[in-house]
C-alpha cells in the first residue's frame, strides 16, 4: 500500500507541475501576441484580451494569422481566410465587399487589410463555441461527452471500491 501511495503522490505532483508550466507558457504566449489597432484615432499595440468593439485591427497573413475576434473587412488586398474549422469549406474564402465578415477562429492565409471589430470574448463566434463546449461561468449544462465521461468515472470508482473492499476482507 505504501508503494501505491508514493506512486500516486508522485504522479499527482508531476501533473500539478506540468499544469502550472502550461499556464505560464499560455500567459507568456498571450502577452507576446500583440495586435496593431487604431483606437480613438491613435495607433496602439494590444493583446487579444485587450481588444474592444470598435477597434480597427490591421492584419496580414504573417502578423495576425489567426483572427481572434469577429469583424467586418474595411479594406483589404487579396485577403483569403481558411474557415474550414467552422464551415468545413476546404478552400480558402476570398474576402471582399460582398463577403466582408471576418470570423474569429479562422486563419488568414493570404493578403493584408484592416477590419472593424464587432464582437469579442464570449460574444464572438469562437467565444460562443468555447462557452458551449467548456461551459460558462454559472456551470451550466454538461456536454454529452463530459456527461458520459463523468458516468464512466463514477462506474470505475464504484468497481474499484468493491475490489478494494473484497481484497481487504479476503
Amino acid at each position: 500500500y505504501a508503494t501505491v501511495t508514493i506512486i500516486v503522490n508522485i504522479a499527482a505532483f508531476l501533473d500539478w507541475k506540468r499544469e502550472r508550466m502550461f499556464e505560464v507558457l499560455t500567459k507568456r504566449l498571450a502577452a507576446s501576441n500583440l495586435r496593431f489597432i487604431i483606437r480613438d484615432g491613435k495607433q496602439m499595440q494590444v493583446t487579444d484580451q485587450d481588444m474592444c468593439v470598435g477597434d480597427i485591427v490591421s492584419f496580414n497573413a504573417h502578423m495576425a494569422a489567426i483572427i481572434s475576434c469577429d469583424g467586418i473587412l474595411l479594406s483589404g488586398q487579396d485577403v483569403k481566410c481558411d474557415e474550414s474549422a467552422l464551415t468545413g469549406e476546404p478552400e480558402p474564402v476570398l474576402k471582399s465587399a460582398e463577403k466582408p465578415f471576418m470570423i474569429s477562429g479562422t486563419t488568414v492565409n493570404a493578403g493584408k487589410g484592416t477590419m472593424l471589430v464587432i464582437a469579442v470574448g464570449e460574444y464572438c463566434i469562437a467565444g460562443k463555441i468555447k462557452k458551449s463546449v467548456y461551459g460558462g461561468e454559472g456551470g451550466g449544462e454538461l456536454s454529452p461527452l463530459y456527461g458520459k465521461l463523468d458516468a464512466m468515472a463514477t462506474r470505475i470508482g464504484k468497481v474499484g471500491m468493491v475490489c478494494a473492499l473484497t481484497a481487504m476482507i479476503a
